[in-house]
């Protein structure tokens, strides 16, 4: 009852949330320090803030992902903070009944059914800490899901989600080239005398990565998106007008600045030096290519023969030497001896360690098919089932997400999770049959998120990329390929006249653009 009286009379709820909030911060003002007190009003604005504009919490969640470590006690990160009050700020707004229904969804369902395997496990889970602290990192991606759902309601909530991602990336890529161009990471980081793996500030090259290659096929999405409405807003207007002013056609500077961050994030995947993110990035770029239309897979088709003449015989010319190493080595060492009697040097350490996990991962599986090991535990359980007296401490996880889901979730685990990737997959597939050719700005979302799934998926046979909370942004994703149609697409006159992109059901949009 509170929360609906708060909604439906904003002009008095919000005044007095605001009263709140002051009396509150001037309290802890008077008891903290000079920082702590800052940090309480920057605190109690952003809540008054969220409460008012729930999808502005969603936001905020998107670009706390890279810095949610800084300031952390314990479990309370930044990003850990901002996800219960966007969910508290959700769940009023929906209890205020505000909102129309949830969009229907086919990965829902299955997404429950997927954490729900997981917390099964945890009954044959030796040690329930880690298990537990996992299966809430999955839980708050399955919230963050829906609230995307719900929230994301225009295509102008979709623009600001797409470009905090944006901003989060830019951010981490400059951090990660600086250090690249500096020499500033650790020892183990470095690339001969004078550049250093790009890391950010998620520790490994490897995740940061990862967290840049969820996003650099939106970026490209955005840099188009902003294009196409920059050159609409141009013809619309006059060149000359009436009075002899020249009209203003809007700004080119955020399509410069989208692109310019895609540039930056495209820059320090490479910078990072990390060949399961090269590859998944080619993979989610080659998708797009072919999702894109006949003429995009006519072009690709062209450029086929020269790009791969390149790859394989002008990279050693083209490309740095670090580069173009790393680059060979992506199809080497398959044939590295075994594992548990081989010689470990500085050349063979990554690849035998991959392999001594993937084992010792294909061991917990085998030792239990229906629930592996239990959900986190497999440093836990790793030494016990290692085979190489090389490696006995385990790295965080199997280098591979699918090996590490049958270790600790056994057939239930790793069985859902393929069917839920499928379940991602179709839902893309069915909103570019949605979309048509009625909006090529919303096709090209669709298609980058398309871009963005098979880039992960293939990135995740070589290491586990659902870490960090980075599960947030991955939801977050697959929730637009839900909500494109109905939401994104642009309908006929008939459907806007209707009112049809109000209710968030595209098939309805479809029966009135029939």
């Amino acid at each position: 009852m509170l929360a609906a009286r708060f909604a439906r009379a904003p002009r008095l709820g919000a005044p007095a949330l605001v009263v709140l909030a002051v009396l509150a911060t001037a309290a802890l003002l008077v008891a903290l320090p000079p920082l702590y007190g800052a940090a309480a009003v920057v605190g109690a604005v952003g809540a008054v803030l969220v409460f008012r504009y729930p999808s502005l919490g969603l936001c905020l969640l998107l670009l706390s992902i890279p810095v949610q470590d800084i300031g952390a006690v314990g479990q309370l990160t930044l990003t850990n903070a901002l996800f219960a009050l966007t969910l508290a700020s959700w769940l009023v707004w929906r209890a205020a009944g505000r909102r129309g229904r949830m969009p229907r969804s086919a990965v829902g369902p299955l997404y429950v059914a997927f954490v729900a395997g997981l917390a099964l496990s945890l009954v044959v889970a030796q040690d329930l800490g880690p298990g537990v602290q996992a299966l809430f990192q999955w839980v708050k991606a399955l919230l963050v899901y829906f609230i995307a759902l719900d929230l994301l309601r225009t295509r102008r909530h979709v623009l600001w989600a797409l470009a905090s991602l944006a901003l989060g990336g830019a951010a981490e890529a400059l951090l990660g080239l600086y250090q690249y161009v500096t020499a500033s990471g650790p020892p183990s980081f470095d690339i001969g005398e004078d550049f250093s793996r790009a890391y950010g500030t998620f520790g490994k090259p490897n995740s940061y990565a990862g967290y840049l290659e969820m996003l650099f096929p939106l970026g490209l999405a955005l840099t188009y998106w902003l294009w196409r409405e920059w050159r609409e807003r141009r013809r619309a207007t006059p060149r000359y007008p009436a009075d002899g002013i020249r009209a203003w056609r809007g700004s080119p500077l955020p399509t410069l600045a989208a692109g310019g961050a895609t540039l930056l994030m495209g820059g320090a995947i490479v910078a990072s030096l990390s060949r399961g993110a090269w590859l998944g990035t080619l993979g989610g770029i080659v998708a797009m290519i072919l999702l894109a239309g006949r003429r995009s897979r006519g072009a690709f088709a062209l450029a086929l023969v020269p790009l791969t003449l390149f790859v394989l015989v002008g990279a050693q010319t083209f490309l740095p030497s670090t580069v173009s190493s790393r680059f060979a080595s992506i199809f080497g060492g398959a044939d590295t001896a075994d594992v548990r009697t081989a010689y470990v040097t500085a050349e063979n350490f990554a690849i035998l360690e991959r392999k001594a996990h993937w084992i010792a991962g294909l061991n917990m599986f085998q030792s239990d098919y229906l629930l592996g090991v239990g959900l986190g535990n497999f440093n836990v359980r790793f030494e016990e089932f290692s085979v190489s007296p090389s490696f006995l401490i385990s790295q965080g996880h199997a280098h591979n997400y699918y090996i590490q889901a049958a270790a600790e979730a056994g057939l239930v685990g790793l069985s859902t999770y393929l069917v839920l990737l499928g379940a991602i997959f179709l839902t893309g597939f069915h909103a570019l049959r949605a979309i048509g050719d009625r909006d090529p700005i919303a096709r090209g979302l669709v298609v980058a998120a398309i871009g963005m799934v098979t880039a992960v998926s293939i990135h995740n046979f070589f290491e586990v990329l659902y870490v960090l909370s980075m599960g947030i942004q991955v939801s977050v994703i697959w929730a637009l390929l839900t909500i494109a149609p109905a939401r994104l697409a642009r309908a006929s006159e008939p459907a806007r006249a209707a009112g049809v992109l109000e209710t968030g059901d595209s098939s309805r949009i479809l029966e009135h653009a029939a």
